[in-house]
């Protein structure tokens, strides 16, 4: 196969220009990226510049937590799942037990999506850079190898344009 410039595989092939908004998340993660005097690795939350306000969601919050009970009150399978799960996180020491409050209130949050007054913590938070290859840099991979089809090769370059 003759050397062609166009399908030439370089090393920058997967490498997309970050936006400024990944740039920014690096910068954070740089600058707050750090380890704790336990050993641990920390890293800040990334939020945006310019964000709106996140108001105060307790009501929502207890609401689920409530509803999430009930859950597990009536379905037991459910509640030793969910018992195995934090017993997994805890000892792989993703989190530590809450130190209980003089009135035992505990909040724990795992749902960054969920919405409340129209904004959640995912709206606020930078998403840093894609950490996938590129459709695009695949697609032609597979157009230069010789057991690839010119057919096959149309009809996906068909389906990925129309997706553009």
């Amino acid at each position: 196969m003759k050397d062609d410039l166009v399908f030439k595989q370089t090393v920058y092939e997967e490498c997309e220009g970050l936006s400024k908004e990944d740039q920014a998340f690096l910068d954070i993660m740089d600058s707050g990226f750090q380890m704790s005097a336990s050993g641990k690795w920390t890293a800040p939350l990334p939020f945006r510049t310019c964000r709106p306000l996140l108001h105060n969601n307790r009501e929502a919050a207890m609401k689920r937590a409530i509803s999430f009970k009930n859950s597990l009150i009536h379905n037991p399978t459910k509640a030793e799942h969910v018992r195995e799960f934090v017993q997994k996180i805890l000892d792989r020491q993703h989190a530590e037990p809450a130190p209980m409050t003089v009135n035992n209130n505990v909040r724990i949050v795992f749902d960054s999506s969920a919405k409340y007054q129209g904004h959640s913590l995912n709206d606020v938070l930078l998403k840093g850079p894609p950490l996938y290859n590129s459709l695009l840099g695949i697609l032609l991979r597979f157009r230069r190898e010789s057991a690839w089809s010119l057919q096959m090769w149309n009809k996906c370059s068909t389906t990925f344009l129309r997706g553009i």
